[in-house]
């Protein structure tokens, strides 16, 4: 056991997709740019099961998470050192997307959501996040994704 573990963020994100391509987005009022929904594990939380807690926190939706899409190493800036670990969770058909709730900004800090084409993230989101976008979108659309693994065994 390590005496002094050191700082670093474990950020679980999620990547949902329409019929046409599109990403979900959130607009935080806290930062520059849209994000992904998600957010940081607590101590002990499986990466998958912060994914699906943040992911319906901020949109209402429930999601069974089993695949990531990338990982990216995220060096100490404005925040402590990071992994930030994008998970698929895959397609919103036309008519789920009236359920995406955005609690009001008072309670969630998000102004509400949008869904953009992958040629909008530059304009959309901060640099680093849009080419994490851009990656996860490329695993999901060659179908390169990675189970979650608990344990050493696959989420099922």
């Amino acid at each position: 056991m390590l005496h002094n573990p050191p700082v670093r963020r474990i950020g679980c994100v999620v990547v949902l997709t329409d019929m046409e391509g599109r990403v979900l987005l959130l607009d935080p009022v806290y930062k520059d740019g849209l994000i992904l929904p998600g957010g940081s594990a607590e101590a002990n939380e499986p990466p998958h099961k912060a994914a699906i807690r943040h992911l319906h926190a901020e949109t209402g939706l429930t999601r069974h998470i089993t695949h990531t899409l990338t990982v990216d190493w995220v060096p100490a800036d404005r925040y402590p050192e990071g992994l930030n670990i994008i998970f698929d969770g895959g397609l919103i058909a036309e008519r789920d997307k009236p359920y995406i709730t955005v609690p009001p900004v008072e309670v969630s800090g998000l102004r509400g959501h949008r869904w953009a084409a992958m040629n909008e993230l530059h304009s959309l989101m901060q640099p680093d996040q849009a080419r994490r976008v851009e990656a996860a979108l490329n695993s999901k659309l060659s179908q390169r994704s990675s189970p979650v693994l608990v344990g050493g065994r696959p989420v099922r």
